[in-house]
């Protein structure tokens, strides 16, 4: 096992950096604890190849991890109470993994090499940004993020980097229930930055679904399904929840080639839209 401070003495943590080859490999027991406060967050750091595979953490007050090693965090188990995401930044460093992020911060979740987060799960809240900027890096993985922060983004910009991604946005209910009465002015918008499919079949058969159980309704800047067969087979379900607004889902600018003729769910670019493209002949050919 490996421990770094300690919640009940109280003696914190500042650094862990697991940094030869399968140096930290299979181990099941890591523990970190510390400051618990925003500027002196721990740091786990797992940079050369398999340096945390198939470990399992249970860390408070962590920094982003990084996982930058070839195979850095494959497999890894990690529970993360007051985190600020994770990035995994070598070829298959978070494949399979599986990140609980309670208290999330507002970090982003960066997977910026190829496969580097292949079939991985993340669950966490307040997340600001995804960036599956590698070829492959998204595949097949599972997201649910609780709460995404203003100016939450999807970017996936490498080829087939987010194919098969079921990723699921939550807008949770309030304490108080919403009070909506006829003819009132809408509630401000939660802004999204949005989603954005940049590279050949980068969203091929992803799902996205969006629970709004809130009390206001949601904009977001950009839908962008413009590159080739980048959307085929995609879903999207921005509907789902059972707040007084969460069928209201606009978008400002949409961006569709091709593939939107082949996705489903992508009538919000019909609605309120401020700039709409369908670039190539058929590209919005039977959308509701």
């Amino acid at each position: 096992s490996i421990k770094c401070g300690d919640s009940t003495v109280p003696r914190t943590c500042q650094q862990v950096e697991i940094d030869g080859a399968y140096a930290a490999y299979d181990v099941k027991e890591i523990s970190i604890y510390g400051e618990p406060a925003f500027r002196y967050l721990a740091v786990l750091s797992c940079g050369t190849d398999f340096s945390c595979a198939n470990t399992e953490v249970t860390a408070t007050n962590i920094d982003m991890i990084d996982c930058g090693g070839q195979n850095g965090c494959d497999g890894a188990i990690m529970t993360l109470t007051n985190s600020n995401g994770v990035s995994c930044g070598g070829p298959l460093a978070c494949r399979g993994a599986k990140f609980t992020m309670i208290n999330d911060w507002g970090g982003d979740i960066n997977c910026g090499a190829p496969e580097s987060c292949l079939d991985f799960q993340v669950e966490t809240q307040n997340t600001r940004d995804i960036n599956c900027n590698g070829p492959v890096s998204c595949k097949n993985g599972v997201i649910k993020v609780t709460d995404p922060s203003l100016g939450f983004s999807l970017n996936c910009n490498g080829d087939f980097a987010c194919e098969g991604l079921k990723l699921e946005l939550i807008i949770s209910a309030p304490q108080i229930p919403c009070e909506v009465t006829q003819g009132q002015t809408l509630n401000p918008y939660i802004f999204w930055k949005g989603i954005l499919c940049k590279s050949p079949e980068a969203c091929k058969d992803m799902t996205v679904t969006v629970i709004n159980d809130g009390c206001s309704p949601i904009l977001m800047e950009e839908f962008d399904c413009n590159a080739g067969r980048t959307c085929i087979g995609s879903i999207f379900d921005f509907g789902a929840g059972t707040g007084p607004y969460a069928q209201m889902v606009d978008v400002s600018q949409c961006h569709c080639g091709p593939s939107c003729q082949f996705s489903t769910g992508i009538d919000i670019c019909f609605n309120n839209v401020h700039v709409m493209e369908c670039i190539d002949i058929g590209s919005c050919q039977d959308q509701q």
